[in-house]
């Protein structure tokens, strides 16, 4: 029963959301209706003399730390002035369920001769005795621990949505371009419509647009931003795209059908086991190409050049792949202007491009003994040549289903080991939560283990778990290069038999482009020039089979490109190059 002679009392009223408080409400007082007219019922049968009523609407007690609660920095106040003697609230949760800050919070009340009690049920909370004070935090801690749980089951539900293609909320504006919400038949235990995610066709045909700027044209994200812009192609919200969205876009894996969420909590990224095929609108193979590529951008922007394609800004063919064969400095394009006066004494001039070594342009003739300036035209004719009779030959072979079976049996063994780390986390997670729960007992000296050996036990197993997350964070990234691995095989053995067409009829920008997919780069000398391509061709060549019974070995042909003797050098490694050796110098400016 409550002391009837400590009549003077507070109220405070809390729920943890919004969705919990009164829309309809005039005033805050309003906002919790039936817990207030619970409490104030069962105060007034009490005899209390209830002085302040604190309304705390959308207030989770677990979330927001008691420091940051007005409403509890008030009562606190009021404790200290001696004000009132009872803190009335619906249940002891209502206070807080973070176990030590509510603790804290109910001692500095008991200090200032505040008794709290719970409507529900007339119940004072005891903080007389140590005894009493353990208990308190028990009651607290379990409130806690409920919250974790409750907070773990909202965002293991949200992510279960996520990844098997459902809505997990966030607004229309979160829906990825391209997507749309339907119900398509399932309901919740509420009986609510679930809503699911479904290729919006009118969205459609411009996520394949930015896929194709991307892979095909080279084009980095805030290129594609300008070129839609330029071409007035807006979001569905009547906006320009900006290089953010498009961004965006080309890293959403939803587009090749799997979908994907962020945890705030585990502070981890989740991406569905499974391929939804209602979502998919870019093949897995076009979408994991397009992020090697991105990837390659960023490398150049970073400065590791290395095993990265050439960007297409500079206004000749191999801007970005020629370098100085002496010094090993990119060439940087270099206009030059020649005048001259004809038969008639007029003054005429003659505008040509070249490539010059940026190194020796920069620091002078003691850094580089190579040449200075060579004339761009005539380079790129003869690299265009070559190239273009080395892709013909190739494209009468392909890989065959030997090689692919290799690749496939490398994925399925990852993808084996993927299994077995994830079935060790749900090990280890289980055997976690038996522990946790092996606490309060332990406090209570119900337990056959103590406190501090439980904590060390916990500890080794959240090492291990965090261990287990690294290991599975590598094998993913090794199943994504796997998968990587095979697409640009399949890629490289579609686009070849078609590469010399499709160059044929290309633009400057989309020569430039094929160009840097198939040329590692060009070092250039004053006697010959050297071609590193950086397709796999030694792989190739040696998996591959002839589609054309004439087709002749690729190793030892040679050709004559005018005054230049052009011979195949066999490769050592992955790379496969090519030399043009000049009987007569003619490239020098």
């Amino acid at each position: 029963m409550i002391n009837a002679e400590l009549t003077n009392t507070v109220v405070l009223l809390r729920v943890s959301s919004k969705g919990q408080t009164n829309k309809l409400a005039d005033s805050v007082e309003d906002e919790i209706p039936m817990q207030r007219k619970f409490v104030l019922d069962k105060a007034q049968k009490s005899g209390l003399n209830v002085i302040k009523i604190f309304t705390e609407g959308g207030i989770s007690g677990y979330k927001v730390s008691q420091d940051d609660r007005d409403a509890i920095q008030a009562i606190k106040e009021m404790a200290r002035r001696k004000e009132f003697n009872i803190l009335y609230v619906y249940k002891f949760d209502r206070i807080g369920r973070i176990a030590d800050e509510t603790t804290s919070t109910c001692k500095f009340l008991y200090k200032h001769g505040i008794d709290i009690y719970q409507a529900f049920d007339d119940k004072k909370l005891q903080q007389g005795t140590h005894i009493d004070g353990l208990t308190t935090y028990i009651e607290f801690w379990k409130n806690e621990s409920y919250s974790v749980e409750l907070s773990g089951r909202v965002s293991d539900a949200r992510i279960m949505y996520a990844l098997e293609g459902k809505y997990s909320g966030g607004g229309i504006n979160k829906v990825p371009y391209g997507y749309k919400l339907e119900h398509i038949g399932e309901v919740n235990s509420k009986g609510t419509k679930i809503l699911s995610y479904v290729i919006n066709e009118e969205e459609k045909p411009l996520i394949i647009l930015i896929f194709n700027l991307c892979i095909d044209h080279n084009m980095g994200t805030r290129r594609i931003a300008t070129y839609l812009r330029e071409k007035g192609i807006k979001n569905r919200n009547g906006k320009d795209f900006y290089y953010g969205n498009i961004n965006s876009i080309l890293h959403n894996s939803m587009y090749k059908g799997y979908t994907h969420i962020f945890s705030k909590k585990e502070n981890k990224d989740y991406y569905s086991k499974d391929q939804i095929e209602r979502l998919i609108i870019i093949p897995e193979e076009q979408w994991e190409l397009a992020q090697q590529m991105l990837s390659e951008r960023c490398d150049i922007h970073n400065g590791n050049r290395a095993g990265a394609r050439g960007i297409t800004r500079g206004r000749l063919l191999l801007s970005g792949l020629a370098y100085c064969g002496y010094c090993g400095s990119k060439m940087i394009v270099w206009t030059n202007h020649k005048k001259w006066h004809n038969v008639n004494g007029e003054t005429k001039t003659n505008v040509y491009d070249t490539y010059k070594c940026n190194k020796r342009n920069t620091f002078g003739t003691g850094v580089c003994e190579g040449q200075n300036t060579y004339k761009a035209d005539r380079i790129e004719k003869m690299v265009e040549k070559i190239t273009k009779q080395t892709m013909a030959e190739l494209s009468n072979k392909k890989l065959n289903n030997e090689f692919y079976s290799r690749l496939d049996e490398q994925l399925k063994i990852l993808l084996k080991s993927k299994n077995v780390i994830n079935n060790n986390l749900k090990t280890i997670q289980e055997e976690l939560s038996t522990l946790k729960q092996e606490i309060t007992k332990s406090l209570l000296g119900k337990s056959e283990f103590t406190p501090k050996l439980l904590n060390e036990i916990i500890e080794n197993q959240e090492k291990e778990l965090t261990n287990q997350f690294n290991l599975l964070d590598k094998v993913d990234k090794d199943i994504n290069d796997a998968k990587l691995t095979k697409a640009n095989y399949s890629q490289f053995d579609i686009d070849v038999k078609t590469w010399c067409e499709k160059y044929d009829r290309a633009d400057l920008e989309d020569k430039k482009v094929m160009m840097s997919k198939v040329i590692d780069r060009v070092l250039i000398y004053r006697d010959k020039i050297d071609i590193s391509y950086n397709i796999a061709i030694k792989d190739f060549v040696k998996n591959s089979e002839d589609t054309d019974e004439n087709t002749e070995d690729i190793g030892g042909q040679s050709y004559m490109l005018g005054r230049a003797n052009e011979t195949f050098i066999p490769p050592d490694n992955i790379k496969f190059n090519k030399t043009i050796v000049f009987e007569k110098l003619d490239l020098v400016c």
